[in-house]
């Protein structure tokens, strides 16, 4: 079906996309939307309390982000040897497809179900990084906007079909039609996902090789760890490289706060219940994937800087709009406003970057490109927290009240990253000075 829908790229650059539409199945159906209703049942079922279920679920978030936050500028590095590239990915690939068909099994005691989690979202994630880097192998410099939107674009259309027939089974036992516990019909929607991303796992594992390496020398693991530190004090003489990467940090921290945060926004104030939340889900998933496409064309015709500028704008009007929100009307344009721009903003980040770089180093630059935007999940976060606390406890506004503000204090995230994007813009690129550099 997606190839004759990917007629225009040719054979490597199509097998690249689709591996988008492969793992954005477990990111839409497990991550944003199923686990945390899964996980819940199965602790509720062990004598958990519902606050302590969501404390100890958050908690696993932040280690399995950690956890691959700190491999990633390793994993990087390695994958950059003739033939590692492809020989991590499938590794993290099956270690998450594996991992995530046992979260089909519910009846599993909650500290192993979520033991498996984690490893499973390790897998998924570290995936992405040799998938991410493998950009720079199936296209060229002129073709990397268009390739990338489409990744973005495809992976949102294409994770909305294992997805719904995922809720259509959930919604059936909701209502009665089949007669199974709920975790029961969840465990059948996370089957689903999975053998959705093995499928469309193949055409990457068959068709994308490793193109742009470093030989191999004999000592490699070790050299792999001193390489690390030589690649930070590259990152440090390339201005343009270090400077766009901390206005990343900030912008894509704010852009990612305010995808995870939406639904829970919405809770706060009162203005959704369970049908609005798949409503937003699909929402954003729809008006991405369109949007996604035009900014990659856009972004070949009038610039990557250009159109990132355009996305973290529209981001700053998001969060000055979501001051406002009052009904459940508002909170549907939010979200519409958010689908406008997120994938818009990541894919274009992510073959501005790909630019920037030189190819036999994709992995290694990559894996700091990740790293980045994993501990971008924790400052937004942070601010948001300590702003809504601020506002309830010292000005005794109630929370549909104070999260307003904790929203519009991601504002100074994006304008500062903005401010940093735009003065990389005009530092002198050295991608040619660091292909020379004496790395062992």
């Amino acid at each position: 079906m997606f190839k004759r829908l990917l007629k225009n790229f040719n054979e490597t650059e199509r097998s690249w996309i689709m591996y988008d539409v492969a793992n954005s199945a477990y990111t839409l159906t497990f991550v944003t939307v199923f686990f945390p209703i899964m996980f819940k049942q199965v602790a509720l079922e062990s004598g958990v309390e519902s606050a302590s279920a969501t404390v100890i679920l958050l908690k696993a978030t932040f280690w399995y982000a950690l956890i691959v936050a700190i491999l990633s500028p390793l994993l990087g590095n390695l994958a950059d040897y003739k033939g590692h590239k492809k020989l991590f990915f499938k590794l993290f690939l099956f270690t998450g497809l594996i991992f995530g068909v046992l979260l089909s099994l519910p009846m599993i005691p909650w500290q192993v179900y979520l033991g498996i989690y984690i490893i499973a979202t390790v897998g998924y994630s570290g995936a992405n990084i040799f998938y991410d880097s493998f950009l720079t192998d199936v296209t060229d410099d002129e073709h990397y906007d268009v390739v990338s939107a489409n990744g973005f674009a495809w992976g949102y259309i294409g994770s909305t079909i294992p997805f719904i027939l995922g809720l259509l089974v959930f919604a059936a036992q909701k209502f009665g039609v089949i007669d199974m516990q709920a975790k029961y019909a969840i465990a059948i929607a996370f089957f689903i996902s999975i053998i959705w991303w093995g499928f469309y796992s193949l055409p990457i594992i068959k068709n994308v090789d490793q193109r742009h390496y470093i030989e191999k020398p004999k000592k490699w693991f070790i050299i792999g760890f001193i390489n690390v530190f030589k690649t930070i004090v590259s990152l440090f003489k390339d201005p343009k490289v270090l400077v766009f990467l901390f206005g990343y940090f900030l912008y894509i921290d704010a852009v990612g706060t305010i995808i995870k945060s939406a639904v829970n926004i919405g809770h706060e104030l009162g203005v959704t219940d369970d049908i609005t939340l798949v409503i937003i889900v699909l929402l954003v998933q729809f008006i991405a994937f369109p949007c996604a496409l035009i900014f990659g064309k856009l972004a070949k015709k009038i610039g990557d800087v250009t159109m990132l500028s355009v996305g973290i704008i529209i981001y700053i009007i998001i969060c000055t709009f979501g001051f406002f929100i009052d009904s459940r009307t508002d909170l549907m344009i939010f979200a519409g406003l958010v689908g406008t721009a997120q994938g818009g903003v990541q894919a274009v980040s992510r073959s501005y970057f790909g630019k920037l770089i030189p190819k036999e180093r994709s992995g290694d630059y990559f894996g700091f490109f990740n790293i980045f935007g994993k501990f971008a999940a924790i400052l937004g976060p942070i601010i948001m927290a300590y702003t809504i606390d601020y506002y309830s406890f010292n000005r005794g506004m109630d929370s549909s009240e104070s999260v307003k503000y904790g929203i519009l204090a991601l504002v100074p995230l994006l304008v500062i990253g903005l401010i940093l994007l735009l003065i990389s813009s005009k530092i002198k690129s050295r991608k040619e000075n660091l292909k020379d550099l004496d790395l062992l």
